[in-house]
């Protein structure tokens, strides 16, 4: 006899050190998944070469990358973000 209380499906255990992405809430061991850490990387990197050419600053280059046609998804998403949570400063 089969007991009710079962569950027919495994159950996954619970890891408390797993976090969300902060931009698409995927699992993660870091603020971001895999795919926006690369993405802040880019950008980090590619805002101090931009600074010295430029001299802009990291507003004006976050609305640059948001309106660029050559930016990809994974880096608009993280700039969204960014800009988001720097009005909510």
């Amino acid at each position: 006899m089969k007991n009710d209380t079962q569950s027919h499906y495994p159950v996954k255990p619970m890891n408390k050190f797993i976090k969300k992405c902060s931009v698409c809430e995927r699992e993660t061991s870091d603020t971001y998944c895999y795919r926006h850490q690369l993405a802040y990387e880019n950008l980090m990197n590619n805002f101090k070469l931009w600074n010295e050419r430029e001299e802009i600053n990291f507003n004006e280059y976050i609305d640059i990358i948001l309106n660029s046609k050559q930016s990809g998804t994974w880096v608009k998403e993280l700039a969204r973000h960014i800009k988001i949570l720097s009005n909510s400063i």
